[in-house]
């Protein structure tokens, strides 16, 4: 049975019957906010701590107007407002349906009827769209179907009304949970999707058929059908219950290593590692493969015993024989792991971005609403993995493959394929660097232009990799270069706050008033950039003294 992010959540038996009064919502709310404001070492770093207060003031006011399950939502929403994939409120669900939302239990609310229901679906967004991955078995024939309505309401439009709901780091994360979200009647309802009786029109591509669809009860079991009755099983879905597995490709010289959860099982990772690494001595194999696409994380210090092997071993750690599969299912001490490959061996990246950055916020604590018996999990922790300036939202990859539908009706895995066939090809830095060599900063751009118009770095940090080009051609006497690469930035990538942070920086001295236009620009994007802000105040008051002395 496939198992795409399930989660054991605790069934407790219910204390009390009907919904928490207006007065017990108030007291969870401030219990809320109390729990971010005391737990969360920076929680206003995408929005403004005014901002976030006015929102959890206008849900105050409008506790009387709305459902329980609608503060609840609400609820959900503030949260998500912060922007960390690891604080959230844990929506109360049976176990049957919910999906993975941390590594331990959580208890079921105190009142049984904020517990969701479900539609009989389970989603996944492909890279052509979201479709149908099981249903229960009377909605079977929807199986394969490509959804592109609910409600006759386009589901690119359901999601953006989805958005502020969904707590994650990023667009992966978001994709990650959306489909998801998507099955809970009751949030559909308070988004404007369906009616109060909850009942929903699925439209799909075949035939342009409509399917009509009640929700099912929690702890009413549905008969679900899966993919895997329809086709082949790929190796990355084959073992998705052990936390570490491998397997030999002996034509292809490699070893796969399915690695779902940084933990310990009964064998130990590093006793795991060290058996793995001998076997491949014994073999003769070279080359590592090690897939994180499903690795939802677990203990950071975990990963680094199978990160010592690596290291240890010559024949692995060397271009094109050390290859990680990354995706958005790569979350928490996963992204870590991820950055150890990073930052200490040369392992190459295939797949999608990560569903989180590898500098995030992470260890989160429980919090019980005293109230409904909700509960929350904020963030304690803030996790530097790579450089404090790497402005990544997420892990990316050297070579960019994404999962269409047909490939996974098929069985077939082409990340993986493309990892076994794999030959080191000059590196994307060392092409940037020979660019300069030849025909200086405007080299780079023509370079970074050309590469990002290639299929295989469609998700390649080049805006990382201009500003880091660019802070490094500023801080040993190129300004001008460094000047030239920021401009073309902040044109082609306009939404990035450091690209316009460190322009203004670079141009304070001769260009002023257009730095500060820019780091308002940076601002605008990322409101709580203590260092922008600071550095607005200081060049403004320089400007200001050079006004008043003119």
């Amino acid at each position: 049975m496939m198992n795409l992010l399930m989660v054991m959540i605790t069934t407790t038996s219910f204390a009390m019957v009907g919904n928490p009064s207006a007065i017990d919502w108030q007291t969870d709310i401030n219990e809320l906010e109390r729990a971010v404001m005391e737990n969360h070492p920076h929680p206003f770093t995408r929005i403004t701590q005014s901002q976030w207060q006015h929102e959890v003031q206008n849900l105050r006011q409008r506790v009387n107007q709305l459902s329980s399950h609608g503060i609840m939502f609400e609820m959900t929403r503030l949260i998500a407002l912060i922007g960390d994939g690891h604080s959230r409120l844990t929506l109360p669900q049976d176990p049957e349906f919910a999906f993975r939302q941390g590594h331990s239990s959580t208890p079921l609310p105190t009142y049984p009827n904020l517990v969701l229901s479900q539609y009989p679906l389970r989603l996944y967004e492909f890279d052509d769209g979201l479709h149908v991955v099981a249903a229960g078995k009377e909605h079977k024939s929807l199986l394969a179907s490509k959804i592109t309505h609910i409600n006759d309401i386009p589901v690119a439009e359901v999601l953006e009304r989805l958005k502020p709901y969904v707590h994650c780091d990023n667009d992966w994360g978001f994709r990650l949970l959306a489909p998801a979200y998507l099955c809970i009647p009751e949030l559909l309802a308070h988004l404007g999707v369906v009616e109060s009786d909850l009942k929903a029109s699925f439209s799909c591509d075949k035939g342009g058929r409509s399917h009509q669809l009640s929700p099912a009860k929690a702890f009413t079991p549905i008969d679900w059908s899966f993919h895997e009755q329809l086709a082949a099983t790929p190796l990355w879905r084959a073992n998705d219950e052990a936390n570490y597995s491998f397997v030999f490709y002996p034509k292809r010289n490699a070893c796969v290593m399915t690695f779902n959860e940084v933990a310990d099982a009964d064998e130990s990772l590093k006793l795991f590692s060290q058996r793995m690494f001998r076997e491949m001595a014994d073999q003769g194999t070279e080359r590592l493969i090690i897939d994180l696409r499903r690795n939802m994380g677990g203990s950071n210090e975990v990963g680094k015993a199978l990160l010592h092997e690596i290291i240890r071993s010559e024949s692995v750690n060397k271009p094109g024989n050390l290859i990680a599969l990354i995706g958005r299912g790569t979350f928490s001490a996963a992204v870590t792991f991820a950055a150890y490959l990073t930052e200490h061996t040369l392992a190459s990246f295939v797949g999608e971005p990560t569903g989180a950055p590898a500098n995030a916020y992470g260890d989160s604590r429980k919090t019980r609403l005293s109230k409904s018996g909700i509960t929350l999990r904020i963030s304690t922790l803030y996790w530097q993995k790579l450089d404090p300036r790497d402005a990544r939202q997420a892990i990316t990859p050297d070579i960019s493959i994404s999962l269409a539908h047909e490939e996974f009706l098929r069985g077939s895995d082409l990340a993986l394929e493309t990892a076994l066939s794999h030959q080191p090809q000059p590196s994307v830095v060392s092409q940037i660097e020979a660019a300069y060599e030849r025909s200086g900063a405007n080299g780079i751009v023509e370079t970074i232009r050309a590469l990002r118009n290639q299929p295989q770095f469609r998700w390649y940090a080049f805006d990382q990799l201009q500003i880091y080009a660019a802070e490094w051609l500023w801080r040993n006497g190129s300004g001008t270069d460094a000047e030239t690469l920021l401009r073309d930035a902040v044109t082609t990538r306009p939404n990035n706050a450091a690209s316009h942070f460190l322009l203004a920086r670079i141009i304070a001295n001769d260009q002023p008033a257009e730095a500060i236009a820019e780091v308002r620009k940076s601002l605008a994007i990322k409101p709580s950039d203590r260092q922008a802000i600071a550095f607005l105040n200081n060049i403004t008051s320089l400007a200001e003294t050079d006004r008043s002395t003119d």
